[in-house]
């Protein structure tokens, strides 16, 4: 992990001249994954991707550098799920017909999704079917499509979860958008927990990673325990539990 940490840092160095600052957490990125220059050139480049097209259900993480993203799915009608804060409160879905005419920028940011949205469990999430593309984030991603950086492995843990409950597998597309700093050269060994990106959007240019094999299953070693009460690991603890 020291290798990851390493060069992480290091792009987090850079990308202080690129990023956006968060409004509680200004740039220490060890607390949030930034907004920055170009994010909505990179949403847009994601839109012309065929498996954004295609989609219509869709899992977004809470990275700054999603809003236009986030607000792209609104105005295209797409339904998206996020995580809470710290997933303490589970899954919000956001309906983009509960969103009304020109509100959509505000609906984007991550107040705006509490506001329009509405916490589902995991039994609700399973009823409205599988993702049909899960998109996120990355204080730094390899060629590989392996995202690195803050340590948390919220998504790790987000997918290990969904793959329980059976709405996201092999097939599911994963998409990271990122600032073309956060690419790091150096190949690093994915972890057998590791959730990969296939397609990675910058700015610039649209990479495809090549073949890759997801989590089938929660790695519980990964949850942290002070969110071991979260209201998805409760229910899924339960429902394993039978």
């Amino acid at each position: 992990m020291s290798a990851r940490r390493t060069i992480a840092e290091a792009i987090s160095r850079e990308m202080r001249l690129h990023a956006q600052p968060d409004s509680r957490f200004h740039f220490d990125f060890t607390q949030f994954i930034p907004g920055f220059e170009g994010g909505d050139i990179a949403a847009e480049r994601l839109a012309a991707e065929p498996v954004y097209a295609a989609a219509r259900h869709v899992f977004v993480t809470p990275d700054n550098g999603l809003v236009p993203l986030r607000r792209r799915l609104i105005e295209d009608g797409k339904t998206m799920v996020l995580p809470s804060y710290g997933l303490h409160r589970g899954f919000i879905l956001l309906d983009p017909a509960d969103v009304p005419a020109g509100d959509a920028p505000f609906a984007a940011w991550l107040d705006g999704v509490d506001h329009f949205g509405r916490l589902v469990s995991l039994a609700e999430l399973r009823a409205h079917g599988v993702f049909d593309l899960v998109i996120a984030g990355a204080s730094a991603i390899t060629r590989r499509g392996l995202r690195f950086g803050m340590g948390h492995a919220y998504l790790d843990l987000e997918w290990g979860i969904f793959s329980e409950i059976g709405v996201v597998g092999a097939a599911t597309p994963v998409a990271a958008i990122v600032h073309d700093i956060q690419l790091a050269e150096e190949d690093l060994p994915v972890g057998s927990s590791d959730v990969t990106a296939d397609i990675i959007v910058t700015p610039t240019r649209t990479l495809m990673t090549g073949a890759r094999v997801q989590p089938a299953s929660l790695a519980w070693d990964l949850v942290d325990p002070s969110i071991m009460d979260a209201a998805p690991l409760r229910e899924l603890r339960e429902a394993q539990r039978g």
